[in-house]
């Protein structure tokens, strides 16, 4: 992360700014303490097995400079952003920041082989730009942020993974990239549990393409029997 100050995370995240008395820099963004760098800005997630707010007071020990929370707390001359929901919180920050950058993100989604296309499209970029590639499968609301975050004045191009539980993930995760290029790779029956059909999950994987930058252009598979649907979908 670079050029980024307390002034602008306040600005992504309409938050509430407790004990910021003057505008500093922000280095990165952390979710978890065990790698939180000195400088870094930590984002109290909350999960059904963790609460981020535990580990606040741990945070600032390592150098965080200050900590978005929804939880209130008794930390006076703390630096501490209030919002209401932390995990949209962190991806506030994601679509703030890249917005900062024309470059190129090509976004990838599908039933199957999204990280095997994601490698592929990846290394194959990558052996002649300056490409940032989404780790291992960070294709939520959580990893799809913390890519986000790895761009930089020198990065041409971006390619992140998008999964999906339920309907308005890919929605969600497709504003925050702003891609110009989506790829969806076929529709399968994985997630079928959350929804009626694979019709209905092909209109979710949509919701990618109708997110795509302006002159954006999409990458389909032409064996899919939703192929006709989807030529149709975005802009």
């Amino acid at each position: 992360m670079e050029g980024v100050k307390i002034s602008d995370i306040l600005e992504w995240t309409d938050g509430v700014a407790e004990n910021i008395k003057f505008d500093f820099p922000v280095k990165g963004i952390s979710t978890d303490t065990r790698n939180l760098k000195n400088g870094e800005l930590f984002v109290a997630l909350e999960g059904k097995r963790f609460d981020g707010h535990d580990f606040v007071q741990e945070a600032f020990r390592k150098g965080a400079v200050c900590a978005v929370v929804r939880r209130d707390f008794e930390l006076p001359e703390r630096p501490l952003i209030k919002v209401k929901d932390t995990l949209k919180g962190l991806g506030d920050i994601a679509k703030g920041y890249r917005r900062r950058f024309n470059l190129k993100v090509i976004g990838i989604t599908g039933s199957d082989g999204k990280t095997t296309t994601k490698e592929i499209v990846g290394r194959v970029l990558h052996s002649k730009y300056n490409t940032v590639i989404s780790e291992k499968s960070y294709n939520n609301q959580i990893g799809l942020p913390l890519t986000i975050f790895k761009l930089s004045s020198n990065t041409k191009f971006c390619v992140v993974e998008m999964g999906m539980n339920k309907k308005g993930e890919i929605d969600y995760l497709s504003k925050i990239a702003s891609p110009s290029v989506g790829i969806i790779t076929n529709i399968g029956y994985a997630h079928i549990g959350f929804f009626k059909n694979r019709k209905e999950i092909a209109e979710e994987k949509s919701r990618l393409l109708g997110n795509l930058e302006k002159d954006g252009f999409k990458v389909l598979n032409f064996d899919s029997p939703f192929f006709n649907y989807l030529k149709k979908v975005g802009k």
